[in-house]
């Protein structure tokens, strides 16, 4: 087995989020973390909580989670970088940005002052630069403008890894999994991005179509896919123990693993809604798989 980089995305977003992917990372299940900072209350938590991290684990890689598909970012309100709404878009902002991302219906200038103020913010958070990068429901592999100048940003201050999230896509293996039939394999970009919420499959498809055009349109883009695989948008989906056993311990080579583990307390208010008994279950799932690997592989 090759190098694994076990990234928990979302660092940032929720106390009990956070609390769980700490937990996670002082005990070494994870070595990997993407921190999200245009929550700018979480400021003061995330600071004290990788201090902790720190000093338990002085390996962990942190990265900073570009966010482009939340209402309210940094610098903008997401409508002030995306031109044109339609109906499905008002009330879902990743709907929002992908429909005017890949149609280049979107403020360029706008879309870099982010990325570039994000980036300063992280820095003076984490007192360094990030280790990776990576987009915020991989917002960053919507436009290939989007993507390259992120690219560049990474080679100019050697920040060594971006995510590029083409996974290995085995429709029956994801089918045995989610008995998911309704969608058509060869729909167009803006089908899948109005049904990603409504079927997984679409999500996945969606990632790996954009992955695939990015592969014609950028050469930095191609040549890094050949460096590392990745895994996550489709665990994402199924969530099974077994999944992750049989898929990241036959491959070889650098690996990353995307997951969003997080404990799950009722009470407490969520900036998202979104999966949280789920992620519950990813921090489960990852310590199970972990410990597998260590007894069986490593």
């Amino acid at each position: 087995m090759g190098k694994l980089y076990i990234t928990a995305d979302d660092f940032g977003i929720d106390l009990d989020r956070d609390i769980g992917i700490c937990v996670l990372a002082i005990f070494n299940v994870i070595n990997s973390i993407s921190i999200i900072v245009t929550n700018e209350g979480s400021y003061q938590r995330i600071r004290r909580l990788i201090s902790i991290i720190r000093k338990c684990n002085p390996n962990i890689e942190l990265g900073l989670h570009i966010n482009l598909t939340d209402p309210q970012l940094s610098l903008f309100n997401l409508t002030e970088i995306c031109r044109k709404e339609n109906h499905l878009s008002v009330s879902n902002s990743k709907i929002l940005f992908y429909e005017n991302s890949i149609l280049n219906n979107i403020e360029f200038y706008k879309v870099r002052s982010e990325i570039d103020n994000q980036l300063r913010i992280y820095t003076n958070i984490i007192g360094r630069l990030p280790n990776h990068v990576d987009g915020h429901n991989h917002c960053h592999i919507t436009n290939v403008a989007i993507f390259s100048y992120l690219h560049d940003l990474c080679r100019k201050y050697n920040i060594h890894r971006i995510r590029i999230p083409r996974e290995k896509l085995n429709i029956k293996e994801f089918l045995k999994y989610k008995k998911v039939y309704d969608i058509e394999l060869d729909k167009d970009l803006l089908y899948l991005i109005r049904t990603m919420r409504e079927n997984a499959l679409s999500d996945i498809l969606l990632y790996e179509s954009l992955c695939k055009k990015l592969t014609k349109e950028s050469s930095c883009f191609c040549a890094l896919c050949k460096e590392y695989e990745f895994f996550g948008t489709t665990y994402g989906h199924i969530r099974k123990i077994k999944y992750l056993i049989e898929n990241i311990h036959t491959s070889s080579g650098i690996q990353e693993l995307m997951i969003h583990p997080g404990f799950y307390w009722p009470l407490i208010k969520h900036n998202t809604p979104f999966s949280n008994l789920d992620r519950q279950r990813e921090l489960f799932n990852i310590i199970v798989a972990k410990i597998y690997w260590r007894l069986n592989v490593l």
